[in-house]
């Protein structure tokens, strides 16, 4: 492969289309109803006008002619499918088609699309709708094979945040995974086809980066790939969303390069300031006695801990390992953390404050994570609970562990709970429900869990100091809101939001702690997304 070329910055979104000459878009920080064409050739850029105030963009047609838009306008679930000319003008409703997502046929004459976890078949009109197949979960990006023979699509399990390929006939028989078992956690999405369909380019993540592969494909109606996909792209910059170009050899994939600045409310100022210097982190912990800081570097997950000034920075984990959730000891000695390594399940570990080798704290065989400190030295953490029936699904649960003798004993009614966090008084556990729709709380003293809030995104319920007050974020709320919530009379106030963040270009504003005196902090992320052109030396 020749050295990736950059064609056009600041891309908002992970979908993209060429027809060959040109390039279509969302722009970063334009406007939602926005669509840009770019020139291949000179890079001269253009705005196609749409209609709405907000859409999204399915799938560019095999001609390069017209887009399949989703209409966001509506305040319901449903998206309406429209059709619009790739040089503008009054869209044309496609039946009463209503999806999640969609893409044209090979030769233009029908399209599939998806509801949840069903796909769909109609005309190229809108008309003679018929359900193709029930994937095992939601589903995403359908592409058809050249062809016509073969569907595959991505499928999402919100239960254990996995991402996997899948494939079916266009007849709707033979649904099947199109990798089982080639990566443990399977993350891999966004696949398409080759003009030719002798190669099958697709995104996967491993290890918390994201390269494109590529699988080699054999004809026929019982086609049967390689069976070993082989990695185009193994640098710094994520690469997303494979586009096979229009001529031989040629693929276009969307760069991200990810940067973070840590920022803490300041309340005397009414504004985010730069906590730590502004170190690249999140997951920022202070000790009880406010004196040293535990946090992630990020994109590259590195555990340190440092003074409260961020001086005496001491790197505590190291690659391959990657850290998470970082929760100190109640005397300060140690640090217990998701640790992630490959090929492993996530485990909670124990490091001490001072550096060391980390020590698992529990047995191996199951995700663990969220480890929060008990007011009496020991540490509680959440997980994957297996099942005792075997065609049951796995669920979240809270497990605790007594350090002494190192034996787990499961929360009772913590089934369908994560991200929790035991109150500093010890009286109270705060936790998040597995749809992240509620903030629900234990009262140890009463023995019962009751509901706190209710959203849509709860993000990170975590404790103040005096166990009074429940911070967290509403990821979808518009304006980035810190909230904090009284446990005496579940009265909610809104401490921070997007108004303090003195600058524009951050792509993403995530709760990720509190400092010692109960200040919000932040982490503000920059994604620089440009669309770059590979060169593909290709058998």
């Amino acid at each position: 492969m020749k050295k990736a070329r950059p064609l056009n910055h600041g891309v908002a979104g992970t979908k993209f289309f060429s027809d060959g000459t040109r390039l279509y878009f969302r722009q970063s920080g334009a406007p939602l109803s926005s669509l840009y064409q770019t020139s291949i050739a000179d890079g001269r850029s253009l705005v196609i006008p749409v209609p709405f105030s907000r859409f999204e963009i399915f799938d560019l047609s095999p001609d390069g002619t017209e887009f399949l838009i989703g209409s966001l306008e509506g305040s319901g679930d449903e998206i309406p499918l429209w059709v619009l000319s790739a040089v503008g003008g009054s869209p044309r409703r496609l039946g009463d088609v209503t999806a999640d997502d969609a893409a044209w046929s090979a030769d233009g004459r029908g399209i599939v699309f998806v509801k949840d976890s069903d796909l769909y078949l109609a005309s190229a009109v809108g008309g003679d709708v018929r359900k193709l197949v029930s994937a095992p979960a939601t589903s995403s990006w359908p592409r058809w094979s050249p062809d016509g023979r073969l569907l595959r699509f991505t499928v999402q399990n919100p239960k254990t945040y996995t991402q996997t390929l899948w494939e079916v006939r266009a007849d709707g028989s033979h649904l099947r995974p199109l990798l089982p078992g080639w990566s443990d956690p399977p993350n891999e999405c966004c696949g398409s086809w080759t003009r030719d369909g002798r190669y099958y380019f697709f995104q996967a993540t491993h290890h918390r980066a994201a390269n494109i592969w590529a699988i080699s494909e054999k004809p026929g109606l019982f086609r049967r790939h390689s069976g070993k996909p082989t990695v185009l792209t193994t640098t710094p910059i994520d690469y997303l969303a494979p586009i096979p170009g229009r001529e031989p050899g040629t693929l276009y994939v969307l760069g991200r390069l990810h940067r973070g600045e840590l920022v803490r409310w300041n309340r005397a100022s009414g504004e985010f300031v730069p906590y730590l210097s502004g170190v690249s982190a999140h997951w920022a912990t202070s000790s009880r006695d406010g004196r040293l800081v535990t946090y992630v570097t990020y994109p590259d997950g590195m555990l340190w801990r440092s003074a409260a000034d961020g001086s005496q920075a001491l790197q505590l984990t190291f690659p391959p390992m990657l850290a998470s959730f970082p929760v100190w000891s109640p005397d300060g000695r140690q640090i217990a953390f998701v640790g992630e390594a490959p090929g492993k399940p996530d485990n909670v570990f124990l490091i001490p404050a001072g550096g060391g080798v980390p020590r698992a704290l529990a047995p191996e065989d199951r995700n663990q994570d969220y480890p929060t400190r008990a007011p009496d030295g020991n540490f509680a953490f959440g997980g994957i609970v297996i099942p005792e029936r075997s065609n049951a699904s796995q669920t979240h649960g809270i497990q605790v562990m007594d350090l002494s003798t190192h034996r787990l004993a499961e929360l009772p009614e913590s089934r369908g709970l994560f991200s929790f966090r035991w109150s500093p008084g010890g009286r109270y556990i705060a936790a998040t429900s597995e749809d992240s729709q509620a903030i629900m709380i234990l009262d140890r003293t009463l023995g019962r869990w009751d509901r706190l809030t209710s959203g849509i995104g709860l993000h990170y319920a975590l404790w103040s100091q005096d166990s009074k007050w429940v911070y967290y974020q509403d990821v979808y709320d518009p304006g980035l809101a810190v909230m904090r919530l009284s446990i005496r009379d579940h009265h909610t106030e809104r401490v921070a939001d997007r108004s303090g963040i003195r600058r524009a270009d951050f792509s993403a504003a995530a709760f990720t702690g509190l400092a010692a005196d109960d200040s919000p902090l932040l982490i503000l992320i920059r994604s620089d997304a440009d669309i770059y052109r590979l060169d593909l030396n290709l058998p």
